[in-house]
């Protein structure tokens, strides 16, 4: 099993197996993690960027693509509408946000190396907003998702705390 293909094929076949975390973590890894892989390396590569910075980038997407899935499997899990092939069959919810805080702190070490310290602007999820840096612009886009119990006090958290400097929309 290899690729993203290779990864729904292992997904399919699993599901009268019995389940380890290796399994599952071997099928995120193919499928979900090698598609955000290469969203977040293709701009780098595109862009002639060194070897070294694309590594990092393809790293970077790996972990974002881990991250996504174990959240999208909880949410599965919870709504009941996918149980089979879930992470949540093999280890607890709160050891499956440990898992997502740990790649996130890896996540956010390889985003430090890959954002260059003069960028002008950024473009990203309310969630990966460079909350330390003193902007001249900041926009946040769906604003109304503060009353969104999942993600809502991300939210919230940028509409009372996070100021342009210049300008600040909330959208």
């Amino acid at each position: 099993y290899e690729g993203l293909a290779g990864g729904q094929s292992l997904d399919i076949d699993t599901i009268k197996k019995k389940l380890n975390y290796k399994l599952i973590d071997k099928i995120h890894d193919l499928k979900t993690a090698r598609l955000f892989e290469f969203c977040v390396a293709a701009p780098f590569i595109i862009s002639n960027k060194t070897k070294e910075e694309i590594k990092i980038s393809r790293n970077y997407g790996k972990i974002i693509g881990k991250v996504f899935q174990i959240i999208d499997d909880i949410h599965d899990y919870e709504n009941k509408s996918n149980e089979f092939i879930n992470i949540l069959n093999i280890i607890t919810k709160d050891e499956a946000l440990k898992r997502c805080h740990d790649y996130e702190l890896e996540a956010e070490t390889l985003r430090e190396k890959i954002i260059p310290n003069n960028a002008k602007y950024f473009l990203c999820t309310v969630e990966s907003m460079p909350i330390d840096k003193h902007l001249d612009f900041v926009g946040v886009d769906e604003i109304q998702m503060c009353a969104d119990h999942e993600r809502g006090h991300i939210f919230t958290d940028r509409l009372l705390n996070l100021r342009g400097n210049k300008l600040t929309m909330l959208m």
